[in-house]
Order: structure tokens, then sequence, then C-alpha cells
């Protein structure tokens, strides 16, 4: 474990002045670390049954002190369990700007019933603009085969040579459980941070004991909704056939509001993440409070008609996942299981890819009814309904390298942690894509199917009141469940019914697509020649006077002139770190040259 001197010695490396107090009236960049023990992310987390609410309500204090002492380019990073993570972003929500919630994997061990805690977290706020670097590391290596880990598919030209974009989901290291702040996590905190106008540094590693010094502190008590109404313990109620396996048209609290109390076993939510995304009868453009609060009221209809010991899956971005964590914590009988991490990249934007969707999985009690999982440490035995151990996350998707792994004697499975890397978003149509155009952005069916696997059994009842296309439907439906799915859309609504009808038809083989005069790659490599050719990027121009290709080829093969010149700008940016090198080598050369005629007599 690093000592605080250790931190201030790599800081101090990096070209900051650390501080461990607020000996200084203005920082460029905060780091904290918040107190937790090492065995305290294995257990559900309920804010009103834990010593979490004291501790917090002291040292929140620290955190504002530190965010109103951050200068114009701030940073705040923050390093905890995600439970922590989201109250300490809620609490900071009216004075910084939320940028990422980083996920970290950490070597930790399994136990029965629940999904292996990997995730610690790294929150990011800071002031608004404040600038952040961008991080390239090197591209991971399958283990099996040895080829790079993410299939190019006939692009490798199109692999930047100085390694992939860094994302909100860090795969490449594993940090100890035990360490508060590990030196990797801080280092690359330096190098995100890393600038000539930010030079002060605030260190905080706040106890438990050092924290009581502040009397007058903040206590942030949410609004809760609950409070409102009259508490009483209601029965299990039974579901009317109405409402059993129906695509129900109509707002989702309207419809919630007819459900039995405690009838429901897995209540998945999948809503508009706030993106001003284009879906039919819902403004997704709303403000933060009134997206908020909006989420609150319909969670509160989720919460009433859950079962004793049901789950509760919520999918959303970071940002709002943060403030519905936090929001629930605070609930009674409401327990947060696994902040669990779907690392799948949508496409690359940012400095940082933002491939970080947080999927809250919460149960009604501390422990669930139900956890259909064959763990390879518990050593239990594979059954038709339970979800299987995945693929390592160290070896490749390609095909070839799969059947060489199956015929191996070596196992290549690992565990299933709260870290979920193998499930990708749905990219292009499938053989029946077509009934799914149009939706902004549709569940993948792998991801509803390891939900439901997990937490539910044959005949019980699954609840989706954001259920756009029908995909949880579909797929509750084919797993032998019962389902209660909600859209405004009466668009979706077709679309669902006509993808449960297609599912049940014989599958039909697909029209063969017409094969494209010019291959797309060979494009992109013809692009590639003239930026060297030219020592520039090529225009529309220069196609017409130096290319053997026709204009109109490129038009019909890429929507904007930008994307068709993204391998040139890859050989552009290796041709200028060569030339660099060569420059600082005939350099280096000349100097030492020089020193060694005037060290002559």
């Amino acid at each position: 474990m690093l000592t605080s001197e250790r931190l201030k010695s790599l800081a101090q490396n990096a070209g900051f002045e650390p501080h461990t107090d607020f000996d200084c009236n203005e920082f460029d960049l905060c780091v904290v670390s918040l107190p937790y023990d090492a065995d305290e992310r294995f257990e559900p987390f309920n804010a009103k049954t834990s010593q979490f609410d004291k501790a917090f309500a002291r040292h929140s204090k620290l955190l504002r002190d530190a965010a109103m002492m951050l200068s114009d380019e701030g940073l705040l990073f923050i390093y905890g369990l995600p439970a922590h993570l989201a109250a300490s972003g809620v609490a900071l929500a009216d004075l910084l700007t939320f940028r990422y919630c980083i996920a970290i994997r950490t070597a930790t061990t399994g136990k029965a019933d629940e999904l292996r805690p990997e995730h610690t977290g790294l929150l990011l706020l800071s002031k608004p603009n404040a600038p952040i670097n961008k991080i390239r590391v090197p591209h991971a290596v399958c283990r099996a085969c040895g080829d790079t880990l993410k299939d190019w598919g006939g692009k490798a030209h199109l692999m930047n040579p100085a390694g992939v974009a860094l994302s909100d989901v860090w795969m490449d290291f594993i940090v100890d459980r035990t360490d508060r702040m590990p030196a990797e996590v801080f280092e690359r905190i330096l190098q995100l941070a890393k600038r000539e106008s930010r030079k002060r540094l605030l260190l905080l590693t706040p106890e438990r004991e050092r924290v009581t010094i502040y009397q007058d502190v903040l206590h942030f008590e949410p609004f809760n909704p609950l409070s409102l109404t009259k508490r009483e313990t209601q029965k299990e109620q039974g579901i009317s056939n109405t409402l059993l396996n129906q695509l129900h048209k109509g707002k989702c609290l309207d419809i919630l509001k007819t459900i039995p109390s405690q009838s429901i076993d897995l209540a998945f939510a999948d809503p508009p993440f706030n993106l001003m995304k284009d879906y039919n009868g819902y403004a997704d453009e709303l403000a933060v409070k009134e997206y908020i609060g909006w989420c609150k009221r319909w969670l509160v209809e989720y919460m009433r008609v859950l079962k004793p010991g049901g789950a509760l899956v919520i999918l959303n971005l970071p940002k709002w996942a943060l403030h519905i964590s936090d929001f629930l914590c605070r609930q009674r009988d409401i327990y947060l299981q696994n902040w669990i991490v779907w690392n799948a990249l949508p496409e690359p934007k940012g400095v940082l890819m933002p491939a970080h969707y947080g999927l809250l999985y919460f149960t009604k009690g501390k422990r669930a009814a139900r956890f259909n999982y064959c763990s390879m440490e518990q050593g239990w035995q594979p059954f038709d309904e339970a979800v299987f151990p995945p693929d390592r996350v160290d070896v490749c998707k390609r095909r070839s390298c799969i059947r060489k792994r199956r015929a191996s004697a070596s196992l290549w499975r690992g565990e299933l942690t709260d870290i979920w890397h193998d499930i990708h978003r749905d990219r292009r149509a499938g053989r029946r894509a077509t009934t799914i155009q149009g939706h902004p952005c549709p569940t993948p069916e792998a991801l509803i199917d390891r939900l439901i696997r997990l937490t539910t059994n044959p005949g019980d009842v699954v609840l989706d009141a954001f259920a756009g296309v029908g995909t949880t439907a579909l797929v509750a439906g084919r797993l032998g469940r019962n389902f209660i799915c909600i859209e405004q859309d009466e668009k979706y609504i077709s679309t669902a019914e006509r993808r449960i009808i297609e599912r049940k038809q014989p599958l039909q083989k697909p029209a063969k697509r017409r094969k494209q005069k010019i291959a797309k790659s060979h494009l992109q490599l013809e692009l590639k020649r003239l930026s060297v050719l030219l020592d520039r990027l090529p225009t529309q121009a220069d196609i017409e006077q130096f290319s053997d290709y026709k204009l109109e080829a490129f038009n019909q093969v890429f929507t904007s002139w930008g994307e068709a010149l993204k391998a040139a700008k890859i050989q552009l940016q290796k041709n200028s770190q060569q030339s660099f090198n060569q420059i600082e080598s005939l350099t280096l050369c000349r100097i030492e040259e020089e020193r060694t005629f005037a060290s002559r007599p």
C-alpha cells in the first residue's frame, strides 16, 4: 500500500506541488481517497442500515471545501466504492461538473449467490470546460492466440500504432482491493491532469478519525416521496390475466399504478438517457432536476410492485446512475448488490471513450430470492436456467481462436464479475433487424437474457416499463417467464408485436447482398498512399488529379470526407513521429560532437 509520502514523491516527479492540508487558497488538482473497509464491498449496501450516513456527513464538508478551492481549470478525482461515489457525486453536483465515472478492475474473490465485486470506481468532477489529456494505451493482446484482442476484421490499416484511446473502463491492469490509492491509478490521474497551468495538488485520504475535526458539517438528505405515504406492510397480490404477457400502450406511471403491490420478480428499466434522442411522444431533453425527479417517480412504483427478494435492475449512464443509486440506497428495504459495469463502447468520442454503462442491481431485502449462476469457484453444477461463466477477459472473439480454445485442455473461462465485457451493443442489422430500425438505442438480447436468467425462474414475472421494440418481452417469452411491458409509442408497439410473431416463424434465408465494386479498405489505402505522396491530407480535388479511383466511389462508400481520411490521418501521425525521432536523434548527435570538440585541448 502506498503511503502519503510515496504519493507526494510521485506527484513531485510529475511536476506537481503536493499538499495534504488546506494551506493554500487555491488548488489545480485534488485527489481524494474515500475510507472504506476491504471487505465492505462484499456486503449489500443500504445507507440507512449501515454507518455510512454518519461517516459521510462528517467528511462531506471536506469534499465541498476542496471543491470550492479548485481553480478555473481544476479537476477533482475521488477513488472508492461505487455506492460511496454515488453519494459524493450527488453532494457535489451543485458545485462541479460531472465528467466521468471510471471503472477499475480489482483483485477479489467471489461468494455464493452473488457476482464477484470487481468494480472499484474513480469519479472525475471538474470546473466547467476544464481540459483533460488524451491518453493511449498499448493494444491488448489475446492470451490464447497472441493477436490483438480487438478483431479488426480486415481493417488493421486503421489501427493506430500508438495504441488505443483510453476509455472510462480501465481493463489494462488490476489493483489490490486493500489499497486506498493504488500506484497505477494515481500515476494515470497525474497523466490525465498534467499541464503547465496546473501545479498545486491537494491529496486527501480522509480517515474516519481525521474528519471528525469538522463540526459544522453539511448533511444531504434527499427528498423521499415514500415518506409522504402511509407505510404499511403490503401483502403479495396476484396479477390479472389482462396484465400478464401483454404489450401495454400508455405512459409508464399510469399503467404501473394498476399493477398489484409485491407481484413482480424482476423489475427492469432501460429509460431514456436524456441525450436528446428522437423518441416519439417524449422530450428527451429535460433539465437535470426535472429528469431526476421523473426517474424518482417511476422508481417509487417499481419498489412498490417488487416482491420481497425480487430484483430491481436499472440501466443508465453513470451521470444519472449516481443519482439513482444514491436515492435507492436511502430507501427502506432496498439494497445495492452490485454496480455492474457494462463495458460497451458505442462509438469513439470524447477525451476518454465512453464505454461505461451502469447496470444498478438492487434487491428488495438484503438477499436475493434467487440467483442462478454456475460459479466455478463454488463448484456449482450447471443446470438449464443458469448463467455460465463467460470467456476470460484476456481472450479474443475470433472464431478460429475460439475453436482452438474449446479443443484444448486448458480452461479459458473466467468468473462472472460486476464488469461485463463480453456483451456488445447491436451495431448493425441481423437477419431480422429491419424490425428494430428506427429505435435510437435498442437493448441487446444477450444482456436481457443474462439478467432474466440470473434473477428469475420459469413462471416468474418480469416488468419493463420502457419496452421500446419489445426485447424484454421477446426474451422473457422465449425463457418461459411471464412479462408486463409498457410502451407509449404506437410505432414501437407494432414493431415489438411483429418481432414476437416473426420469432415464432421459421427463419428464412436472407437475400444475398450485392458486393461493392470497390472495397472500402482499397479506398482507405488509396487515401493513405496519397497522404504519403503529398505529405498532407488529400482533398477531393486531389482525388480527381492523382487517384485512379473516381470521387463518386468515395462518396458512395463513406458518409463524410472525415471518415474517409481516418487511415490517412494515422499515417501522417506515424510519419510525423518518425520525423521527430530523426530530428531528435540528429540533434543529440550534434550536441555530442560539440561537447567532444570543446573538450579537446
